[in-house]
């Protein structure tokens, strides 16, 4: 995706994102099986017509989840002095990631999931631009990687992914080589936040209609660095003891400002769906 094509959509409620998470493994499933030449109770036309209607489910879930990417590469960018477009790419290509690995019945807004992975993307592009320039769109190559990892039900190789994508297989072998190794169906989550607290309160926050960051801009100082601290928006979620470490305060200081940052955060917003100070 580029930078410059984003546009604002609609935030999904909870249940939107449980029906288009169940639409995209469905569609899934029926690449799988249109791969494996068909299914008795299905057409190879109806097989086409789930696999679509997943791409589009998908394709929903990340118009209406690209402003987490904007939330993260914008202000990394200011502060790095890293180019905000490749940070953006990356970031965008981690929510890809993100979504290809959620799994809506643990019962987490996506949101939650999602930032820790966007996070991480935005922190390795800014590391390699110090050594070198960002590579070539990798968005395709990664959500086509994922894509055939779930139909296949195993790591594809380069040569597979290029052959989709009519790419050569380096390139494909160069875009994947920065990517830790993950495991597909290790069923272990690493990216979730430690503090069930503060997990509740961010999906709350960022589930609301405008950008985060830039809310908190009208906020005093030490209430602004509370919130970022509390949700995780610069690193791992913090308790309020790790975020009184940081800032040098008691945790019951801490706890007061994040209430009293959450109530000017309702008026900036004029929204009611932030949680209740108290």
């Amino acid at each position: 995706m580029e930078y410059c094509t984003v546009e604002a959509a609609e935030v999904l409620s909870a249940a939107e994102e449980i029906e288009l998470a169940r639409r995209i493994e469905v569609g899934l499933y029926a690449d799988r099986l249109h791969q494996a030449g068909g299914h008795p109770a299905a057409t190879m036309a109806q097989l086409d017509w789930l696999v679509a209607e997943g791409e589009s489910a998908a394709e929903r879930f990340l118009m209406a989840n690209v402003r987490l990417v904007s939330m993260v590469s914008r202000p990394m960018a200011r502060a790095t002095g890293a180019c905000e477009p490749d940070l953006f790419q990356e970031g965008f290509a981690a929510l890809v990631t993100a979504l290809y690995r959620f799994d809506h019945r643990h019962g987490t807004r996506f949101a939650t999931y999602a930032l820790p992975w966007i996070r991480s993307g935005v922190a390795e592009a800014i590391g390699r631009q110090q050594v070198s320039p960002a590579p070539i769109d990798r968005v395709r190559i990664r959500q086509q990687w994922w894509r055939l990892a779930q139909s296949l039900r195993r790591e594809p190789s380069a040569a597979e992914v290029a052959e989709l994508l009519g790419v050569p297989a380096n390139r494909v072998e160069r875009a994947m080589h920065a990517e830790a190794t993950v495991l597909l169906f290790d069923g272990a989550n690493h990216h979730e936040p430690a503090d069930p607290t503060a997990q509740q309160r961010l999906s709350r926050v960022v589930d609301a209609p405008a950008p985060v960051h830039d809310w908190l801009a009208a906020l005093p100082s030490l209430e602004a660095r509370v919130l970022w601290l509390r949700f995780g928006f610069a690193g791992e979620v913090t308790s309020y003891a790790e975020a009184g470490r940081i800032l040098h305060l008691d945790a019951s200081r801490v706890r007061r400002l994040e209430h009293r940052g959450l109530d000017r955060l309702r008026e900036v917003c004029h929204t009611d769906d932030l949680p209740a100070a108290g």
